[in-house]
């Protein structure tokens, strides 16, 4: 057994990183195993927080979403999705029925 110094060794991870690894490992693991698909595509329109919201949450209630990040700053949205159940047509109606533009990352300009 190691004696206790006090100090934290610089190897050590806290909760929160270990949890975040643990998070992206699982979730790799996962597309790796289904016919989950992940999408990047630009979102016009949005201008604050609740704009966000409003995608993120549109998204989210597709059957077949596992899971969503959209980013004002970018204008981006990022989607794990189960291409066995929708698709990017899918995913972009949702976007325009919240009010919004989405463009694929080809297009965008």
């Amino acid at each position: 057994e190691r004696p206790d110094t006090g100090e934290e060794s610089a190897a050590e991870l806290d909760e929160a990183e270990v949890a975040a690894l643990v998070a992206r490992d699982e979730q790799d693991e996962f597309i790796r195993e289904t016919s989950q698909e992940r999408i990047r595509f630009s979102v016009y329109g949005m201008t604050c927080a609740t704009c966000v919201g409003t995608v993120e949450k549109k998204l989210a209630s597709l059957a077949g979403v596992v899971d969503v990040h959209v980013n004002l700053a970018n204008e981006t949205a990022t989607v794990f999705y189960d291409a066995s159940r929708l698709d990017q047509d899918d995913l972009f109606a949702a976007v325009n029925a919240a009010g919004y533009k989405p463009v694929a990352d080809s297009e965008a300009t």
